[in-house]
């Protein structure tokens, strides 16, 4: 209330005691908005100022408090399957990764959190602190929010966790077998290629490991080894823990060399023996013969 023209003076405080005017603050609206975001616990109070007969009296409100409550400091990880981890607590790092390879990340800090690749959310704010993705892309930008609350309350934003691929091998597996065929007996070699140095090698038949992992980029069968239609694989790893496989399907060109027929054993001297065939002979390919004798069966 006021006798004379009113006017208005507003102020501030951090103690509570100790008040100071606030700029532009100073004339005739009795409220007050900030125009600025505050980041202490802050008194305001409104001097009243009335003018009467050329004379100034002035009486201050009560005081009133804006609490402001501290942010949540946030800290976000970001670990692989084989135990690696990158953490970003003041400062943005790093996180190397094989394409799909699988990341969970885990938060603290808060009391509630929401997990974000660049400006998309990709895991709701909830109480989980932990979100795992194999869809992440090189260069992409993981941060969380963390709130203070479960619901409503402040949050922080953490520093980000970029993905940076490893370079993934590419690889080649090859025979000695021309179109991948082999005889029965035969042993094959296979030979691997990788583009990353130092990379390991893992041959399997089937999915039965026959050789390796090793820098050792060969393997030979043994005679027994391979049947038709089976695959031979290699897993190739690098040093950084990326994998790529490459497949050969192999085709056994079996050939059984059946029994000798003949009307008899024994001849003359001279004599031109009979006719000979063989029975029980089989092939998986095209048949062709050759024909050959011996003086001893040797």
């Amino acid at each position: 209330t006021a006798s004379g023209t009113v006017s208005y003076r507003w102020q501030e405080s951090l103690d509570n005691t100790s008040f100071t005017d606030i700029s532009g603050a100073i004339g005739a609206s009795a409220t007050y908005t900030p125009t600025a975001g505050i980041s202490t616990t802050t008194y305001y109070r409104r001097l009243t100022i009335s003018t009467l007969n050329g004379v100034a009296c002035q009486e201050e409100s009560s005081s009133s408090i804006v609490n402001v409550t501290p942010l949540p400091t946030p800290v976000l990880q970001g670990i692989l399957t084989g135990g690696t981890t990158a953490t970003a607590s003041t400062t943005s790092t790093t996180l190397t990764i094989c394409p799909g390879e699988q990341v969970t990340f885990s938060a603290s800090g808060g009391l509630s959190y929401e997990f974000l690749v660049g400006p998309t959310t990709v895991q709701a704010r909830s109480t989980s602190d932990t979100y795992t993705s194999t869809a992440l892309l090189n260069n992409d930008q993981v941060t969380v929010r963390v709130y203070n609350q479960v619901t409503g309350g402040c949050f922080a934003t953490s520093e980000s966790i970029v993905i940076s691929y490893a370079t993934p091998p590419v690889v080649s597996l090859s025979s000695n077998a021309f179109n991948q065929t082999f005889c029965t007996d035969d042993s094959v070699e296979f030979s691997a290629t990788s583009n990353v140095a130092g990379s390991n090698f893992a041959f399997y038949i089937e999915g039965t490991l026959m050789s390796g992992p090793s820098t050792t980029s060969t393997y030979t069968s043994a005679v027994g080894d391979l049947d038709d239609g089976e695959n031979v694989t290699v897993i190739v790893t690098t040093p950084s823990g990326c994998t790529e496989t490459a497949t050969l399907t192999m085709v056994e060109n079996g050939v059984g060399g059946g029994t000798v027929v003949t009307p008899s054993s024994t001849i003359c001297i001279g004599e031109t023996p009979a006719a000979i065939s063989v029975t029980g002979s089989t092939a998986s390919g095209t048949v062709s013969y050759r024909w050959q004798e011996s003086l001893d069966n040797t």
